[in-house]
């Protein structure tokens, strides 16, 4: 099967897969480790932002503004238009481990948003690096009343059921990562 991307919104039973081309679906990968999300972020303009308390962890903070959305596919440019983003990665000193990232998205008019201006923060912590996963839970199973979206005939009215359903499951799947309460102690960065 060809590496896909699958975006499904069930409170408007809709859903969207985007071929994976040019090599996404491997820098996803490589991100996805431990490695190499240090890697991703310190390849890139940084700023150490010294030591702090995050989460219970001394951790070091890496904060970078230089993320080229560009590789993505242009329909996911079109689904959500970023303009700029800012992330900050927290390193436990100790073990060498990520355990947070913190991250301020500014994107433009596009699909997800309801065809907004938006402007998104959100932190993600809790980490469980090499975590047994259950068979086929990562398996796309669309049910069979969701129905896929036509990019030819979105328009800012016909795509607002996706404005008022699409940000809120963002956010909640965002939320959804910081179940112990992620606390950063420490100077904080504008």
């Amino acid at each position: 099967m060809r590496p896909r991307i699958i975006l499904v919104f069930p409170a408007a039973k809709k859903y969207i897969k985007l071929p994976a081309r040019g090599g996404i679906y491997e820098e996803f990968a490589r991100m996805t480790t431990p490695a190499g999300l240090v890697n991703h972020i310190t390849s890139r303009q940084y700023t150490n932002l010294g030591r702090a308390q995050f989460d219970g962890f001394e951790a070091e903070g890496f904060e970078t503004s230089d993320i080229d959305p560009a590789p993505l596919p242009e329909q996911m440019r079109l689904i959500v238009p970023i303009k700029s983003l800012t992330c900050r990665l927290w390193v436990d000193v100790d073990t060498s481990l990520p355990v947070g990232i913190e991250m301020e998205i500014d994107a433009g008019r596009g699909l997800l948003n309801g065809f907004q201006d938006v402007h998104c923060e959100f932190t993600a912590c809790d980490f469980r690096w090499n975590a047994e996963l259950p068979e086929g839970i990562l398996d796309p199973n669309i049910p069979a009343d969701y129905t896929p979206v036509d990019f030819g005939s979105i328009s800012p009215e016909s795509a607002a059921w996706l404005g008022a359903t699409g940000v809120p499951i963002g956010l909640l799947a965002c939320r959804g990562r910081c179940t112990g309460g992620c606390r950063r102690k420490g100077p904080r960065v504008n």
